[in-house]
């Protein structure tokens, strides 16, 4: 993790990773753009990761909804993941088994909307290709609902309060990769702004099956 950020950390950054880490506290950031709000949740979740207890990292399931307004968005967030987890994965695997700062089980992100593929048969959508399926990336749907990776990244619909992968006809079969959230009881939801409060309150709703009262 170091390695990974040799920069020093901004004030809003060290703040964000101490309430969440340390007082295991929900946080709101608002800051300038450029200005690293992305890192107010992404050390706090990587740290979360890479410090689970063995037998629970060796269990599959979501830990981790990061939700945007538009695809670009999401595309932009995945090339950060891909160069975040690919050094990550990378180093891990590379040490000895039953090495302590060895994962048990590499750290796993997908992209789920109308853009990925889904399945490796599908010529309608194409595979990204800076894609790092070898060290931890879900490329397909198939891949996620069989699997469903630790950090799902995801986007509203542009007419409704309910994230992609729950709504669009073909992305989804039941029961669906997000309610595998359920069992785990870990899933945080890592939101940027432009949407109404309500809007970012019924995706976790949404995601483990339950009602929103309004």
């Amino acid at each position: 993790m170091h390695r990974l950020w040799e920069q020093d950390l901004y004030w809003h950054q060290w703040e964000a990773l101490r309430r969440v880490i340390d007082e295991r506290k929900s946080i709101v950031v608002a800051t300038g753009t450029g200005s690293g709000k992305t890192e107010c949740y992404l050390l706090p979740l990587l740290y979360m990761l890479v410090t689970e207890d063995p037998s629970v990292r060796a269990l599959s399931g979501i830990r981790a909804i990061l939700l945007f307004p538009m695809n670009a968005l999401v595309e932009d967030q995945m090339r950060r993941l891909r160069k975040l987890l690919f050094w990550v994965n990378l180093a891990s695997s590379a040490l000895a088994p039953n090495t302590p700062k060895r994962l048990t089980r590499p750290i796993t992100f997908g992209r789920y909307t109308g853009d990925t593929p889904v399945d490796e048969a599908d010529s309608d959508r194409s595979q990204p290709p800076d894609h790092i399926r070898e060290l931890g990336e879900k490329v397909t749907r198939a891949d996620m609902q069989q699997e469903p990776p630790d950090i799902l990244v995801t986007k509203f619909l542009d007419a409704g309060i309910r994230p992609a992968p729950l709504t669009r006809s073909g992305v989804v079969q039941e029961p669906g990769p997000v309610q595998n959230a359920r069992a785990r009881r870990s899933t945080h939801l890592f939101g940027h702004g432009w949407r109404r409060g309500s809007d970012a309150a019924s995706t976790p709703t949404c995601a483990l099956g339950k009602q929103v009262r309004r």
